[in-house]
């Protein structure tokens, strides 16, 4: 009886912190944030529109900024695309919804997947640095990245100014 109470209760905190996680989702509150520099590019937090990008490191005495463009990538012209694609898409979505997971992904790694090359990857066109004279003592230091609204924001104080 004390076993099935427990579940009980513990099933019931999971679906008020459900509710809480929800709630937060509604809120827009979907956002990634640090409290320190991106120190490398890993770090560093993606903006862009899908066509111009840029990586922020939020950097409050010198910013980068590694800029990129859709058209400059490594490699030459090639095809990304595997011809089987369309023709196997049908039993793939069959064996996914039959719960035959082993089989989709092997039928996907023959048919979808690039024959030829398996992608070119963005390189940077440059880094844009700006520099900003008398940062160096900033303190309060935050930087985010709004999800939904895609908006990048980095904020210190530098003596009494924000």
């Amino acid at each position: 009886m004390k076993t099935r109470q427990l579940l009980n209760s513990t099933l019931l905190l999971c679906f008020f912190l459900s509710l809480q996680y929800a709630n937060a989702q509604q809120s827009g509150k979907i956002k990634m944030w640090y409290n320190k520099t991106a120190s490398v590019w890993n770090e560093a937090l993606p903006i862009g529109n899908g066509r111009l990008a840029a990586m922020t490191f939020g950097g409050p005495v010198s910013e980068k900024i590694q800029l990129n463009e859709a058209t400059f990538w490594s490699g030459g012209p090639s095809r990304n695309d595997n011809p089987n694609a369309l023709g196997a898409l049908p039993t793939i979505r069959q064996l996914i919804f039959n719960g035959a997971y082993s089989s989709a992904e092997s039928m996907i790694n023959q048919n979808v997947t690039a024959k030829q090359l398996h992608g070119s990857k963005y390189q940077p066109i440059g880094n844009l640095i700006l520099s900003f004279q008398g940062h160096s003592s900033y303190t309060d230091y935050y930087r985010e990245l709004d999800l939904e609204k895609a908006v990048f924001t980095t904020t210190y104080k530098v003596a009494d100014v924000t």
